[in-house]
């Protein structure tokens, strides 16, 4: 599996565990740009979505997400699972929570020790700004 690669994601899901995780049904489309070298689109059009896969090794993998009012705009509205949370399923929103969980971990840590950084220097800018007022006070005391 470390070989396939769809979307810089070297452990990409099978189409078909993701989409029974959708509450909303799909249409597949034949005609478009890239059928006829693997790669797959559906659409659901009541929610604006539109799910793109690839083949490889004659597994259909997921590959992008695209969802929300901007649909015509490619450029601006791919989304992660996470933005699908009205659409999924309990079972589907358990799957991407355990499967983006060392991911939210890491960005959890990366984060708090972000804030600690932040906080030492604050901290730090607190104790110059004490130390300059104390000075500035004393010396128009002279």
């Amino acid at each position: 599996m470390d070989k396939i690669m769809m979307a810089q994601n070297k452990h990409p899901i099978m189409m078909n565990v993701f989409l029974p995780f959708l509450t909303v049904e799909c249409e597949r489309v034949k005609n478009h740009i890239g059928a006829s070298t693997g790669w797959t689109r559906l659409k659901f059009k009541e929610k604006n979505l539109i799910v793109s896969g690839g083949i490889v090794g004659g597994v259909e993998y997921l590959d992008t997400i695209q969802y929300g009012k901007n649909l015509g705009n490619g450029y601006n509205n791919y989304v992660n699972p996470f933005a699908l949370f009205d659409i999924l399923t309990i079972e589907g929103k358990r799957f991407f929570v355990d499967y983006y969980k060392s991911d939210i971990e890491e960005l959890i840590e990366k984060s708090q020790k972000k804030l600690a950084f932040i906080t030492h220097q604050k901290d730090m800018q607190e104790r110059v700004v004490n130390e300059l007022t104390v000075y500035f006070d004393s010396m128009r005391e002279i």
